[in-house]
């Protein structure tokens, strides 16, 4: 499944089509965290140096001696400036060989970038279930008065406009099914699937986390499946949420 979704991905890549391209490589970095090809692909349809420096970063987490994601991440964590140089499209795989890397004596001093790595996914791990847990007792609440809540939210008037965040531990996807597969395994009660599917999609920049009260404009609803589109004042991105997250 992870090549499947790394073979479309770097195709959707080579044609052009960057969005649909970081959509199915954050597919395949979910199914295959531990894949440094997947994360050099994804490395070449960053939109910001943040998300290079997390591409980076993985890559050294994964092959700590690949000398060429060294040398751009040193320069992308010490200037700035952008880099012009990046890795090269035509062949990430062959680029960056999966060599077994040599027997470290255990005593050895952690990079400071895997243990910075660790800690951001320690970080955002505990985050993802916060979320779980906040988005599985919306669902369990919503399908025990299913019934009422169809004629409120029918009453309601979700124009497009501003409105504003109502709760904690909403998040939003650009891709709506992606953002219903993740539903889905809440859902499901599939606490570990939700996690790892938001944390990849936050990893990739597919997924973000909303702040409650914040202010979020309306750009289309699918009121019969219960979701909204909105994207956050002063951003031009859009993501998918429930309808339940804005007022």
């Amino acid at each position: 499944m992870a090549e499947d979704y790394l073979t479309q991905g770097i195709a959707a890549a080579k044609a052009g089509n960057k969005q649909n391209a970081r959509i199915l490589l954050a597919k395949a970095i979910r199914s295959a965290p531990n894949d440094e090809r997947t994360w050099g692909w994804f490395y070449t349809v960053c939109e910001n140096d943040k998300e290079r420096i997390k591409c980076l970063g993985e890559i050294l987490r994964i092959n700590p001696n690949h000398k060429q994601a060294r040398t751009l991440y040193d320069n992308l964590t010490r200037t700035p400036m952008p880099i012009l140089e990046v890795l090269p499209q035509n062949s990430p795989s062959k680029s960056m060989p999966r060599q077994p890397l040599p027997s470290l004596p255990q005593k050895r001093k952690k990079s400071s970038t895997s243990i910075l790595s660790l800690i951001l996914a320690l970080i955002l791990i505990c985050v993802c279930g916060l979320v779980y847990n906040s988005f599985s007792n919306r669902s369990t609440q919503s399908s025990q008065s299913s019934q009422p809540n169809q004629s409120n939210q029918s009453d309601q008037s979700y124009k497009p406009g501003i409105h504003r965040i109502s709760g904690n531990n909403w998040f939003g996807c650009t891709d709506r099914e992606y953002f219903k597969e993740i539903v889905g395994y809440a859902v499901d009660q599939d606490n570990q699937a939700f996690q790892q599917a938001l944390a990849a999609g936050i990893y990739s920049g597919i997924c973000i986390l909303f702040n409650n009260g914040e202010t979020v404009y309306l750009t289309d609803t699918a009121i019969f499946s219960g979701l909204v589109r909105i994207r956050r004042q002063g951003e031009t991105q859009e993501y998918w949420t429930n309808i339940e997250a804005i007022k």
